[in-house]
This record gives structure tokens, C-alpha cells and sequence, in this order.
């Protein structure tokens, strides 16, 4: 949809007063380009249309206009124009051209007689046709290229698409191959856990030693959720001391329970202190079993962490793309920035930290969510490409002026000024040939601004490169469409 702000070329990314159609008092401020023939209207090359200034009815079509649209001069004649010649958001851009009683190109979408949608440059200038005040309207087909247009846009989409996919790709296999690995061990591990429970069964259990079991069995739940943290040197150490002690009670596979005892927070000392309370027997037999069972809690805990770890990828997954939701929804701004952070987690963990402002009493808005996750992704995306992937990055989120406003900033080596007017320009891009289309933040402008009826703008300077998003509560009635062409019988 063509926006009603100004274009960016301009240098401006603020909203333009918008009239369902200019007064008598703002058109008529317009200058007039003087006066031109009904013979002239008629011989221009390209199509036409003249309309009265006060209610948009057509006046003249000129032959070339009827060759391209197949409307009729007597057809039209008395006809609002815009209402029926053109798509309805885009009709409202069109007649936003004359806010502050400026007049401007715009593109905009205009149905064929036979139903079809075409796209055009509308530019509209005043004239006086035989003494009365006029709009002329001269339409340039720009089918080819917008349709060029966006179908380069697709391509950018598949693009990010593949690249988020094997980022994810290598996310997910990380925390499914430690998950595996761990079912692995734990089946391993149950045989020599069974047999260290048949052994305490042939003690015969006094109270006392079924009190230590229940200590020890809680012992080893503790360090497996929280394990300790011995540097190599200390760990060697210990298990060597503990390994000696073993040996010297002659206990079977010394060298296979020591790394499991220290892990337990066992020495010499303690180990003494258990054989004095059960007995020695006992306690080699005690000593066994916490070692296996603390294994089964260390392994069913990393199977929880990693199972966790992937449900909430996939949870990030669906949320950022917002899968079986409505294309307009209630949106928590936060969430959609933190699942847009997951996605982006390999691409950002390479010597990239990343800190979190957001406010957490951030009330939902009426958004298109997975739409403002692709501002978000590509924002991130542009802020780790310019610090060449080593730096920080802040992204923050507030209420403010009745609206959300979220910041993304780095500390790369920002924008030059002279180029900063143009960055929300398609094709505009600063990247060497090969990386970029020029089109993520014109999308991302696109989106904030004609969609969303909120503004985007940049401050920059070396060391900082912030970029401001506003967004309304609830995008205005005449926000929302897109660049896809489509029929007559299809809608927005």
C-alpha cells in the first residue's frame, strides 16, 4: 500500500495529515499551473484524467487513458475517480498528496475495467481548463517494476528465511544431541544401578542405614541440580586421594566410583566418617549405589535442560512467526523481541552480547506480530553486520506519548550523515554486492510506517547507531495492506 507519509527520499519519516479529500480552502492554496486546452489534455502520450478540485468527479479522459484502462471518456464523465478507479488504502494516499497544500507523486494500485490491478505513478498538478479549476491526473505504469520489485523483495525474505533456518538448525542439535547423548548414559547406567541395589538388600537394613540412604539419596538429587565446581587440578587431587582410600578398604573398581564420590564432595576424611557410622562393609556398598543414582539424577537432569531447551525454540519458533494466528492481533512487543533474540541466538553469540531494557509493564498493542518480528530481525541482523560481529548491542522498550517505543542501538561505527536520509530507501544499501538487496530496512519502513501507522527514524554517530521505532496502540483505519498485486476477487 502506497504510505501517506512523505516518501523517504525526502529525508522525513514523520506522518503527513491525511483528508478523505482536500476542502475548498486547501485546494484551492494549491498555485495553479495557468490554463490548458481540452485539445492538449487529449494529445498528451501518456493517460489522464481531469476532475473538478471540489469533489473528484471527472471532467476528461484523455484517448490514451482509455486505451490503457478501458473506461471510456462518456463513462467516466461525472464519476468520482479515485473512489472508483482506485484500490481503497491507496486511494486514501493518493488524496493525502495535497496535506498542507503540497502536491506529490505517489504510487498507487488502479483497477482495469476487466477487474485486474495494475500499479501507477499518479502525479496530480492543478491547471484551469476552460476557466474552471481543475486536478489533472497523469498515470505512469510502473507494473513491471513494482512487480520486479517485489519479487526481489521475496527473494531478501527466502534469504533471512534460510539463514534463520540453519542458524536454528544448529540450535536445535545442539540441546537434541546432548538430550540423546544422555538417554544413551542413562540406559547404560540402570544395569549398575540395579546391581548396587541388590547388594543393599542382601545388608539387611538396620534403621540406621536406611536413615543414611534417605541422606545420601537426597545428597546426590542436591549436586546433580547443583554441581560443584572444582577447577582440574583440585578434582585430581581429590579423586586420587579418594581412589587411595578405596583401595585400601578394598573396594572393586576403585578407580571407576572416585570421580562419582568427589563429585559428591567426598575426601578422606568423610569417607572415614561414613564407615565409622554403618560400618565398613555397608559403606562400600552405600558408597556404590549414591555414585549410580547420583548418575541417573545427573543424566535426568540434563535430559530436562535439553528437552526444555528445544521446546522453547520451538516455542520461539511459533511465536515469532505467529502461526495459526490472525494477520492482525493482540501483541506483547517483549515477547515478540525476546523470541526474535532466541532466533537470532547463534548469530549473535559470536563475541556479541546483547542487553535487555524492556519494560515489563508494557501494555499489548493491535500489531501484525510476525511482520514486526521481521523489523526486528532485521535491525538486529544490520546491527551485527556493521560491528563486523564483535560488540554490544541494547535493545530497549518503553511507553511513551500513549504509544510503544522500542530502540535498538550498537556500538558499531554508525551511520555517515550524508547517507543517512537515504537508508530507508529501496535498493540503498552500504554492502558490498553480494550481501544485501537494499531492501530489510525499506521493508522494515514499510511495515512500522504504512502498516502500522507509526514512524522509524536513526541517530547515529560513531560508537552509536540507534534506531527508534514508535508504534501506536492500534494501527489507524487507514493502515495495513501490502505490496502483492492481486484481482479484483482477492483482498488484503
Amino acid at each position: 500500500m502506497v504510505s501517506k507519509y512523505r516518501n523517504a527520499r525526502e529525508g522525513s519519516h514523520e506522518p503527513m495529515n491525511t483528508n478523505p479529500m482536500p476542502d475548498r480552502d486547501t485546494a484551492s492554496a494549491v498555485p495553479s499551473r495557468g490554463d490548458i486546452p481540452s485539445h492538449v489534455v487529449d494529445g498528451l502520450p501518456m493517460p489522464v484524467v481531469v476532475t473538478r478540485m471540489t469533489d473528484d468527479t471527472v471532467v476528461r479522459v484523455n484517448p490514451e487513458y482509455e486505451h490503457a484502462y478501458g473506461f471510456s471518456g462518456p463513462e467516466m464523465a461525472g464519476r468520482d475517480f479515485r473512489r472508483m478507479h482506485f484500490v481503497p488504502e491507496d486511494r486514501d494516499a493518493a488524496l493525502a498528496a495535497f496535506a498542507d497544500g503540497h502536491l506529490e507523486s505517489v504510487e498507487v494500485r488502479l483497477r482495469h475495467r476487466n477487474g485486474e490491478c495494475c500499479w501507477a505513478q499518479s502525479d496530480i498538478s492543478r491547471f484551469d481548463l476552460e476557466g474552471q479549476p481543475v486536478l489533472l491526473t497523469t498515470l505512469y505504469d510502473i507494473t513491471d517494476q513494482k512487480t520486479a520489485e517485489i519479487s526481489l523483495r521475496q527473494s531478501e525474505k527466502l534469504a533471512t528465511l534460510g539463514t534463520l533456518a540453519a542458524g536454528l538448525a544448529h540450535e536445535l542439535n545442539n540441546p537434541a544431541s546432548a538430550t540423546q547423548r544422555a538417554a544413551v548414559q542413562l540406559e547404560e547406567t540402570f544395569p549398575a544401578l540395579q546391581s548396587s541395589q541388590a547388594r543393599l538388600r542382601t545388608l539387611g537394613l538396620s534403621e540406621e542405614v536406611a536413615a543414611v540412604l534417605r541422606e545420601l539419596d537426597g545428597q546426590a538429587r542436591e549436586v546433580a541440580s547443583f554441581p560443584r565446581d572444582l577447577n582440574p587440578l583440585e578434582r585430581s587431587d581429590r579423586e586420587e586421594e579418594v581412589e587411595l582410600w578405596l583401595d585400601e578398604s578394598q573396594a572393586e573398581d576403585p578407580w571407576d566410583l572416585a570421580p562419582g564420590l568427589v563429585e559428591l564432595g567426598y575426601g578422606s576424611d568423610s569417607l572415614d566418617a561414613l564407615a565409622q557410622r554403618v560400618g565398613a562393609e555397608a559403606a562400600l556398598v552405600l558408597m556404590a549405589w549414591q555414585t549410580r543414582v547420583h548418575g541417573v539424577y545427573r543424566l535426568l537432569g540434563e535430559i530436562r535442560h535439553g528437552s526444555a531447551r528445544l521446546v522453547e525454540i520451538v516455542g520461539a519458533m511459533k511465536a515469532y512467526a505467529y502461526l495459526g494466528d490472525a494477520p492482525l492481533q493482540t501483541v506483547d512487543v517483549n515477547e515478540g523481541l525476546r523470541n526474535t533474540l532466541v532466533i537470532l541466538r547463534t548469530k549473535l553469540k559470536a563475541g556479541i552480547s546483547v542487553r535487555q531494557e524492556l519494560d515489563a509493564s508494557l501494555p499489548r498493542i493491535q500489531a501484525y506480530g510476525s511482520d514486526l518480528n521481521q523489523v526486528w530481525t532485521n535491525l538486529l541482523d544490520n546491527a551485527v553486520d556493521a560491528m563486523e560481529g564483535r560488540g554490544a548491542i541494547v535493545v530497549r522498550s518503553a511507553l511513551r506519548d500513549g504509544g510503544i517505543v522500542v530502540e535498538i542501538e550498537d556500538d558499531g561505527p554508525g551511520i555517515p550523515p550524508e547517507i543517512q536520509p537515504r537508508i530507508f530507501d529501496a535498493f540503498f544499501t552500504t554492502k558490498p554486492p553480494g550481501k544485501g538487496t537494499g531492501l530489510g530496512l525499506n521493508t522494515s519502513y514499510k511495515i512500522v510506517v504504512q502498516k502500522h501507522g507509526g514512524a522509524i527514524r536513526v541517530e547515529s554517530h560513531p560508537g552509536s547507531t540507534r534506531f527508534i521505532v514508535e508504534l501506536p496502540m492500534t494501527p489507524p483505519a487507514s493502515a495495513g495492506g501490502g505490496d502483492t498485486p492481486f484481482t479484483s476477487d482477492q483482498e488484503e
